[in-house]
């Protein structure tokens, strides 16, 4: 039986890492490089939308800054950790902001 793979039709270059909600699969953070950096999907990866901060600089944004990794803690996953190739950002509210 030959494994097929789906394309989430994410588009940022390279991809680093996937962070997937263990209490509800269908939200997911992918962190690439450039492009969005860091997008988010609340539907099971049907569609994604790039993740804002609240950044005081450009250097402290996702958007066209690579996004090295992505986690949520696991005992409260809407605690989400997000490093770019500058700063570590942090979200409590489970990305939203």
């Amino acid at each position: 039986e030959v494994s097929v793979f789906t394309n989430f039709g994410i588009y940022g270059g390279q991809m680093y890492d996937i962070a997937i909600n263990p209490d509800n699969p269908n939200i997911m953070f992918v962190g690439s490089y450039v492009g969005g950096g860091l997008f988010r999907s609340t539907d099971g990866a049907d569609s994604w939308q790039p993740v804002g901060t609240n950044a005081e600089s450009s250097e402290a944004e996702f958007t066209n800054h690579i996004v090295l990794a992505v986690k949520m803690a696991p005992a409260k996953p809407d605690i989400i950790w997000a490093t770019n190739n500058y700063w570590v950002e942090k979200s409590e509210d489970g990305g939203k902001t």
